[in-house]
């Protein structure tokens, strides 16, 4: 009996490690300049994930040789590559498939034009997502978010209530502009059943078909969600790659032969420089800063 008791407490540790797990996916399309920024970034400021997958889509041998220079360097990460010639039609299959093969059960997504600016604690978010019964957890929001750029308008800051710590909410429903936007795929963390639903429900060719469907999906009526009190992440629109919506709202800063080629120079976004950098939107139109100086890896403490 004694064992038995012991083997269950073994399952229950374990099942309960699991649910903390944190996961995330990154779509990137001929950004690897942009998409090297976000990988330091993470390991610059991010605990808590356990598993990270990149969804690759290179539209010619250039950018793919790139993608597996980046590759090298960030030999933890998954990389999935789209066929070049069956980039809409083989989307849907690799992102289940790279959802299948996850084991996390909180997963978000990204984008490779943004870059995180502080630090995150994802133990954290989930602990709080747990314990708040919370929708999401919105890392690119804060107190400090109250314009719009995809609007170019100023955005109001919903009503936001202490948790704990440095974390607020609010209800969904009352959100204006980002702040009323569920679905995203801009860095919330989402339980697994959320994601699960998402991709199973939606037939999508691209990652912004996939988002603007997902963001057709209604959420309960008292839905909550989550922020830290300054937001973590931003997008800094560079550029455009997509061609679903080719009106967004975009820099048109730099073609993307011309990052190419400073990432083959071996120019890097000087990610360090950005730190805790005052922003006022979730998209940032700035000039990032460039440097060839090689990013030095976080020191970890020997227990």
């Amino acid at each position: 009996m004694r064992i038995v008791r012991r083997l269950l407490l073994l399952s229950m540790i374990g099942t309960n490690l699991l649910s903390g797990m944190a996961g995330l996916i990154i779509f990137s399309k001929d950004r690897p300049l942009q998409l090297q920024a976000l990988l330091e970034s993470i390991e610059l400021y991010v605990t808590g994930l356990s598993e990270v997958a990149v969804l690759c889509a290179a539209s010619a041998p250039r950018f793919h040789h790139a993608y597996e220079q980046l590759s090298q360097k960030f030999p933890h990460v998954r990389w999935v590559y789209q066929d070049p010639e069956k980039q809409r039609s083989d989307f849907n299959a690799l992102l289940q498939n790279i959802f299948n093969h996850m084991r996390s059960s909180y997963l978000m997504f990204a984008v490779d034009d943004m870059i995180i600016i502080n630090t995150i604690d994802l133990t954290q978010c989930v602990n709080m997502l747990q314990k708040t019964h919370a929708y999401g957890c919105y890392l690119r929001l804060g107190r400090n978010t109250n314009y719009c750029y995809a609007n170019s308008a100023p955005m109001r800051v919903p009503q936001l209530q202490h948790v704990a710590g440095e974390f607020y909410s609010w209800q969904l429903r009352t959100g204006d502009k980002c702040w009323g936007y569920p679905h995203t795929v801009d860095m919330t963390l989402y339980s697994r059943t959320t994601v699960e639903e998402a991709i199973r429900m939606f037939g999508h060719s691209s990652p912004n078909l996939f988002e603007a469907h997902w963001s057709s999906k209604s959420v309960p009526p008292h839905a909550q969600a989550l922020c830290y009190a300054t937001s973590r992440v931003i997008n800094i629109p560079l550029n455009l790659v997509q061609k679903d919506f080719t009106h967004n709202h975009c820099a048109h800063r730099y073609g993307v032969e011309d990052l190419l080629n400073l990432f083959v120079q071996g120019w890097r976004i000087n990610v360090e420089a950005l730190h805790k950098i005052s922003n006022n939107s979730p998209h940032f139109d700035i000039d990032p800063p460039l440097t060839k100086t090689i990013l030095q890896p976080k020191v970890v403490p020997v227990c």
